[in-house]
């Protein structure tokens, strides 16, 4: 088992309000309710809440400046049929045309970004690019399909000695390689996870919060 996931994962227990937790509450959403989409503003409340509880809405991010209106069109690109194969997305089961499917999405939302930000406190700016950070960190949210390529999760990659930790396709060959070598070990936190929590934690979850973990005890040691 991963011990840093167990330890990490067994803290939230203490606190069914821990900030954490707004990833669950996300995407049990999205995935609850992938197939009954009407309305997508209420799909863009969580995805919003999500995302200022994991930090994106601070200092100088263009989301500050944002309601949660603003996620209605990614919303509706997240929530396209043709991207119901990424959900919850087993490593087992990547190949180039899921890997240019999750290439195509990280686009897509980055495109819609970039058109939707030409106007920032009410006066034309330039668009602004969303960073690996933040769009990974939707589409975890959303789908569970990517880690959040974050400052910590990158920290840990590096201390594992993972060579490709800017998020894309080749970086995507590798979490394949690291589940693969170690299935067992990934497979049996994800169990015990899914045996005390009220959701089904998908395995790129468990690569996610094992990475990060060890990066943020790299900047913290207890």
């Amino acid at each position: 088992m991963l011990k840093e996931v167990k330890d990490f994962y067994d803290k939230l227990l203490n606190d069914p309000h821990d900030r954490y937790r707004s990833w669950e509450h996300c995407y049990r959403f999205f995935t609850e309710n992938r197939k009954s989409v009407q309305d997508p503003s209420l799909y863009s409340l969580h995805l919003f809440a999500y995302l200022a509880s994991w930090g994106m809405l601070r200092g100088s991010s263009f989301l500050l400046q944002k309601d949660y209106l603003f996620h209605n069109e990614i919303v509706m690109e997240i929530l396209k049929p043709k991207y119901d194969t990424l959900v919850s997305l087993n490593p087992e089961d990547m190949n180039s045309n899921i890997i240019s499917l999750v290439d195509e999405l990280s686009s897509r939302i980055t495109k819609i970004y970039r058109k939707n930000t030409a106007i920032l406190n009410g006066k034309l700016d330039d668009p602004k690019e969303a960073s690996g950070t933040l769009v990974t960190k939707i589409m975890m949210g959303t789908l569970g399909c990517v880690p959040a390529y974050d400052r910590y999760f990158i920290g840990g990659l590096k201390y594992k000695n993972i060579p490709n930790r800017t998020f894309g396709p080749i970086a995507m060959t590798e979490l394949f390689l690291f589940y693969r070598n170690h299935k067992a070990e990934i497979d049996e936190t994800m169990e015990y996870v899914n045996s005390k929590s009220s959701i089904k934690y998908p395995i790129m979850k468990i690569i996610d919060m094992y990475f990060w973990q060890i990066g943020f005890l790299q900047d913290n040691p207890q």
